[in-house]
């Protein structure tokens, strides 16, 4: 059986973007992988601010917070990249007093 390979960004929207109200959080990205696909993230690049976090979400599972910008053009690297079989959901805190614009 030959396995094929695709660019996650064949299969779902990988560059989202909200707008997060002050002290609040949203759901900044989300995706599910469609069946019989595995995602395997090996780059992730997001937008931050002072006083708010980004969190990851795989499979359900938190699996990093973030509390830096990584820019989509230096994104970066996971080595060995992250097996993904269900969904990927990213969530922004926003503890400032004001709005942010974020992206993933």
């Amino acid at each position: 059986m030959k396995i094929k390979k695709y660019p996650l960004s064949q299969l779902i929207d990988v560059h989202q973007h909200k707008k997060v109200s002050a002290n609040s959080r949203e759901i900044i990205f989300y995706a599910k992988i469609p069946k019989p696909y595995v995602a395997f993230i090996n780059t992730i690049a997001c937008s931050w601010y002072p006083n708010t976090e980004v969190i990851i979400y795989i499979d359900g599972e938190e699996f990093d917070r973030l509390e830096r910008t990584i820019p989509i053009t230096q994104p970066y690297k996971l080595d060995p990249p992250v097996v993904c079989k269900y969904e990927i959901k990213v969530v922004a805190v926003n503890n400032s007093l004001e709005d942010h614009y974020f992206e993933f």
